[in-house]
């Protein structure tokens, strides 16, 4: 090696050695079972899929938020409303935050259904979209080229769906 090794450089290997293994590429395999069917349901595999938010519109969401914090705080030490006032514009502020934050999710996961729906050999078993977490099923091909979606931000076990 030419250096240490970066935080980049370890995550982009791990996520090389995932899509590998999850397209079926694995040889490691015990007597009782065959190589590459370790993660197999009905001749395919179970994974979590983590839908991507997009960033721009949630931190426009988040700069608006702040905004309204400290036009609040100026009213307040203003006078022109008093900290009971303030504090509910913030909490209205916060709500509508998550609420932003939420409706993003909820696109980037009926996008990926979508998706799913649009190809041969994938199946959503299960959504989680507050969490933007979906279970899918199917072939190890079919589910590595989910990556290459905006909405998609990573591919992990199906066990960690499971831990929501």
């Amino acid at each position: 090696m030419n250096g240490p090794l970066t935080r980049r450089t370890l995550l982009g290997a791990g996520g090389s050695a995932a899509a590998l293994s999850v397209a079926g590429c694995s040889e490691l395999s015990t007597d009782d079972e065959p190589a590459g069917q370790s993660d197999a349901v009905d001749g395919g595999h179970e994974v979590a899929v983590v839908a991507e938010i997009d960033q721009a519109q949630l931190e426009a969401a988040e700069q608006d938020v702040q905004e309204t914090q400290q036009e609040a705080q100026a009213e307040l030490q203003a006078g022109e409303i008093d900290e009971e006032e303030a504090e509910e514009i913030v909490q209205e502020a916060q709500a509508e935050f998550e609420a932003t934050r939420a409706e993003l999710l909820e696109a980037a996961v009926s996008a990926i259904e979508s998706h799913a729906d649009d190809v041969s050999g994938l199946t959503i078993a299960g959504t989680e979209p507050e969490f933007g977490a979906l279970l899918v099923e199917g072939e190890g091909d079919s589910i590595v080229e989910m990556l290459a979606l905006d909405d998609v931000q990573a591919i992990v076990d199906s066990a960690e769906y499971d831990a929501i």
